[in-house]
């Protein structure tokens, strides 16, 4: 039976990603469980943007954010699969019938709990649950543009950036963390939180430029936390240095 779960839930994946992309109900900049859109393609995309940049005379201010499978909300989701990408009827019950009913154990050496009914998160490890998650946080893509900055969405995995001269830094910062805020907001509307203890920070540049850079425009507010930062971060799995 689990074998044959598998088999559907990759038709019912495939199917999803093509409608998706026929019809294009996910931004362009967001990658994971999409053809022609993998971890390769993602990383290139924002370092060919950091690349071009700096060939400008510019500094490039990186923020790296991490949200949670587990605390979609599954009304919410059935919700917007409706509203957004026009599943009705056959399909709508289909995902509704997917969803519900799961349950999950907690084990320890000695003892285990009883089912507990799941009402939220996407099943990980699953052929169709991150392409749930994608039609989740698709909205959120509007956020970035109206804040003049640059994005990329990976699966749970959150990327928005922006560049300017050094005279411009405090407006750069300024944008980023309203950005952040109005992100965090949103997520909070769809159950979502921001996990600031994997946020990472990082700014981009020459030399000559990163010096410029006032002190305390070298940490970033996220939420009640501050975020210091780094001189390398990982950016899905490609660690990345704050120098050409």
């Amino acid at each position: 039976m689990t074998f044959l779960s598998k088999i559907l839930e990759r038709v019912v994946a495939r199917q999803f990603m093509d409608h998706a992309d026929q019809n294009g109900l996910l931004p362009a900049r967001q990658s994971a469980y999409r053809k022609f859109h993998s971890t390769e393609s993602a990383v290139l995309v924002v370092h060919n943007d950091i690349v071009c940049a700096i060939d400008q005379g510019h500094v490039i201010a990186l923020v790296l954010l991490d949200t949670a499978f587990d605390t979609v909300d599954h009304p919410t989701l059935l919700s917007l699969l409706q509203d957004r990408f026009a599943f009705f009827d056959q399909s709508l019950s289909w995902f509704h019938s997917y969803l519900t009913n799961r349950t999950q154990t907690f084990t320890t050496s000695s003892s285990q709990t009883s089912p507990l009914l799941l009402y939220s998160g996407v099943p990980q490890g699953s052929g169709l649950g991150p392409s749930s998650f994608l039609t989740y946080t698709e909205g959120t893509a509007d956020i970035f543009s109206a804040h003049s900055l640059f994005y990329h969405l990976y699966a749970d995995d959150t990327q928005t950036y922006g560049h300017c001269s050094t005279s411009d830094i405090p407006d750069l910062i300024s944008r980023l963390t309203f950005c952040i805020s109005d992100l965090a907001e949103s997520y909070s509307a769809l159950r979502l939180q921001l996990n600031p203890s994997k946020t990472e920070f990082i700014w981009f540049g020459t030399r000559c430029n990163l010096n410029k850079i006032p002190y305390k425009h070298l940490s970033l507010s996220v939420g009640s936390s501050i975020v210091q930062c780094s001189a390398v971060v990982s950016d899905l799995g490609v660690w990345t240095v704050n120098y050409p």
